[in-house]
Order: C-alpha cells, then structure tokens, then sequence
C-alpha cells in the first residue's frame, strides 16, 4: 500500500510500536480478542519537497565479503 502510494506521488510511513497493543486504540477500532493490530499507514501528500538529502553510509566499517 505505502509504494503504491508514493508512485502516486502520497508521502507515507508505516509505524508500529505500544499503539498496536493500546487499549483504547483497539477499542476504537472494534478490535476483538484475537485481532491483532501490526502497525499503521500514514499517507498523505507533503507540505514540502525536503531540501536535505540523506547519504548512504560507508558500509566499509560493517561489510565483510567472503
């Protein structure tokens, strides 16, 4: 779901952690005793394009090939 979105041209993430297992969250959501919740999609379109561009990190230090 998230890439078919950002081939669109949406900006998403994909979040799990404590909210997949709240209480009031599941409540919300009508979630039954054996549902399980394995994260959540945020999409939407970007408010601005980022100026920053994130480098690769040398992978020189924790590579090894044999």
């Amino acid at each position: 779901m998230q890439m078919a979105a950002v081939a669109q041209g949406f900006g998403g993430i994909w979040r799990t952690g404590s909210w997949t297992t709240d209480p009031v969250v599941r409540s919300g959501l009508a979630c039954q005793q054996d549902d399980k919740i394995v994260g959540f999609l945020y999409s939407g379109t970007p408010k601005f394009n980022p100026t920053m561009k994130s480098s690769s990190p040398d992978i020189k230090d924790f590579v090894t090939y044999f």
